[in-house]
């Protein structure tokens, strides 16, 4: 049976999850019962703010599922906090109602194994490492691997020491031994830099476990930026279309998004 929590149990689960001391994580949509594999897997992680959730964040989970050796399932994770950005625009209810959205979405046309079996859940913690421990926790029986798709902007804030209390290599071995990471491109970084950077010491050391996917340029250009200055200047729904798909088009004009 398919899971689908509404906006006031959303606004539960977020006062829940508040009031945890340690890091927590919350299903609030799941396609079906069985979603995850009974025992073992590979599951690929969209972590993002999805403000809104766009074009670009939809190509971002279909190269992933189509990755090999592939992947069983798909969650879609927002969390309630953030390392390095505060909470504006649209609010946490309003994110992942239309994570929702997107993930029905991805039932609907997604080519994979894994796009049918799709969830979407919070997680109390902005810490990689947090949000590791706090899905291990919350499927303690399962022996699956999490892989979390990121741009290569996140990838360079994973390997930095100052998030860390532990030296980096140390810090980051279970969390690798957990998973890995999809990167995708993201403009605005040089080649060379990026090359130097996969290729020093401590990121080369955990290589085996970073994937690459590269989205064409149109496609990565796609962001949520975009779509609220989008809205901010009245531009009609067409306009909107071009980077964020109908459903979620129609959810901004409802709920008024971005307007100010």
């Amino acid at each position: 049976m398919a899971l689908y929590t509404t906006r006031n149990k959303v606004a539960e689960i977020l006062k829940e999850l508040s009031k945890e001391s340690a890091s927590r994580f919350k299903l609030t949509y799941r396609s079906r019962n069985n979603w995850l594999p009974e025992e073992e897997g590979r599951i690929v992680v969209f972590d993002s703010s999805f403000n809104p959730p766009t074009r670009a964040h939809l190509q971002l989970i279909y190269e992933s599922l189509n990755l090999r050796p592939g992947f069983d399932a798909c969650l879609l994770l927002i969390a309630t906090s953030n390392a390095d950005k505060t909470l504006s625009g649209a609010t946490l209810e309003q994110r992942l109602e239309m994570m929702h959205i997107l993930a029905t979405h991805l039932q609907e046309t997604g080519q994979s194994p894994g796009s049918s079996n799709v969830a979407v859940g919070v997680v109390n913690r902005g810490l990689f490492a947090e949000k590791i421990s706090a899905l291990q926790e919350a499927f303690p029986t399962l022996n699956s691997r999490f892989y979390f798709i990121t741009g290569f902007d996140t990838v360079i804030r994973i390997f930095n020491q100052k998030y860390y209390k532990a030296p980096l290599t140390e810090a980051l071995t279970p969390i690798f031994d957990a998973g890995g990471i999809v990167c995708a491109n993201r403009s605005g970084f040089d080649q060379k830099a990026i090359e130097e950077f996969y290729a020093s010491g401590t990121v080369k050391h955990f290589s085996d476990h970073i994937y690459h996917i590269k989205l064409k340029e149109e496609i990565a250009d796609m962001s949520s930026t975009k779509v609220r200055l989008l809205v901010k200047e009245k531009a009609d729904r067409a306009a909107l279309e071009t980077i964020v798909i109908p459903r979620i088009a129609q959810f901004l004009i409802d709920e008024q998004l971005y307007t100010e």
